[in-house]
């Protein structure tokens, strides 16, 4: 019976620590996870095409391009403490996969028997998941997922254990628009304990991701219902992205929290903060990412400044388009200050490695001094558009002495 007592005392702390709808067993099953979708109010079904997808829809996968690395802690009151590791790879025109795996430490808590009578403090108690996800495309911009999950309480000296899967949709309606739809728990498993069984929940949870201004802004809706006797929970959220290193971030959700975040990145490292707040408690969330290998598409300029009436006349951009699928065609755009395109090369098939500009308008005038950005973008076999980082191109009437890297 102390068993019992102690048992369904970390349940119900487990409810307040991860927040969501009473009744639901297995709360970090059901917790959001990232720091960027729990910042956005956890609508991430549509959005989250990172490390997190494993989590909130497999099928988005499909759209990893770089192999990721990712870690998270978030902490709340008394010592408690959720962490989040995981490990995404993609496999080209087979989809992409990811592992993961995570741990909720419910802290300091008191321990009580059946009568209520106080045991002492304890902090033993934790649940540890582990997940494997698969994703890929199955259908035109149509793609599906799945993931296998499981799950280990330990009570003290008590150890148990059960398993589950997912499964995930999400279609690119067009460039601006996309949809998910993913089912958790599908399987009516339960998990047994020393006084009874638990049941999973199954949810079904649908999604939109709407991308405005160039990807600059990103606005995200979910709705999610359980099925037991409770209403559906609603999730909303959005992520502007500044200078393309930086983002900020907000949310809310029929839970009852509200969210707040931001993020920014250097090259291939990512870090992000998250805080969430409700009736019982304010939480703070970091995550740091690392992308490496895998498919790239960036440009680079040598060198980054240059005189077309000095020594160096001309620079080179050097293309890097490392693609999952085929290149239909491809455009490289200059701009200037003011956003006006001053130079376009565009061809089919994969890009050329280089291309030269000499910073001169079509009537063989120089252009005028000062900052240009250089964008590439390519269209895939099924009419996928990616761009790249923009690359900032200075033209100097200072006569400048840098040697091109790559030569004539």
């Amino acid at each position: 019976m102390k068993k019992t007592a102690v048992l369904i005392l970390v349940l119900s702390l487990a409810a307040v620590l991860l927040a969501g709808p009473g009744g639901i067993p297995f709360e970090i099953l059901n917790k959001g996870i990232g720091i960027r979708a729990v910042s956005m109010g956890e609508a991430g079904s549509a959005v989250c095409n990172d490390a997190t997808a494993l989590f909130w829809n497999p099928a988005l996968l499909e759209s990893i391009s770089r192999n990721e690395i990712y870690l998270s802690v978030e902490t709340f009151y008394e010592g408690a403490n959720f962490d989040y590791a995981a490990f995404v790879t993609p496999l080209g025109a087979a989809g992409g996969i990811g592992l993961a795996a995570g741990m909720m430490n419910y802290g300091v808590y008191e321990r009580v028997n059946e009568t209520g009578t106080g045991l002492g403090e304890a902090s033993d108690f934790r649940d540890i998941f582990v997940m494997a996800a698969y994703g890929r495309q199955v259908a035109g911009r149509l793609n599906a997922g799945i993931a296998v999950k499981g799950i280990v309480k330990l009570m003290g000296s008590g150890f148990f254990s059960g398993f589950n899967a997912d499964a995930g949709a999400a279609l690119d309606i067009n460039d601006f628009l996309t949809v998910g739809l993913s089912f958790r728990n599908m399987a009516p498993l339960e998990v047994k304990y020393d006084y009874g069984a638990e049941k999973f929940v199954s949810s079904l949870r649908a999604g939109a991701g709407l991308k405005l201004f160039d990807n600059t802004l990103i606005i995200a809706l979910d709705a999610e219902k359980y099925f037991i006797d409770a209403a559906p929970l609603v999730y909303g959220g959005l992520e502007y992205k500044i200078a393309g290193i930086a983002a900020i971030r907000a949310g809310a959700n029929t839970t009852g929290e509200l969210a707040a975040g931001a993020g920014i990145s250097y090259k291939d490292i990512g870090f992000d903060y998250g805080a969430v707040y409700n009736e019982l408690a304010l939480s703070h969330k970091f995550a740091l990412s690392y992308r490496f290998g895998g498919y790239a598409l960036s440009l680079a300029a040598e060198p980054d400044t240059f005189s077309p009436l000095g020594g160096n006349r001309r620079i080179y951009l050097r293309i890097n388009a490392k693609a999952k699928y085929a290149v239909y065609k491809w455009k490289v755009d200059i701009t200037d200050s003011a956003g006006k395109t001053v130079k376009t090369w565009q061809g089919s098939g994969q890009p050329d490695e280089r291309l030269i500009w000499d910073g001169l308008k079509p009537d063989g005038m120089v252009l005028d001094e000062g900052e240009y950005r250089a964008v590439i973008s390519i269209t895939d076999e099924f009419d996928n558009e990616q761009k790249s980082d923009p690359v900032k191109i200075k033209i100097s009437t200072v006569e400048t002495f840098n040697i091109p890297l790559m030569g004539d």
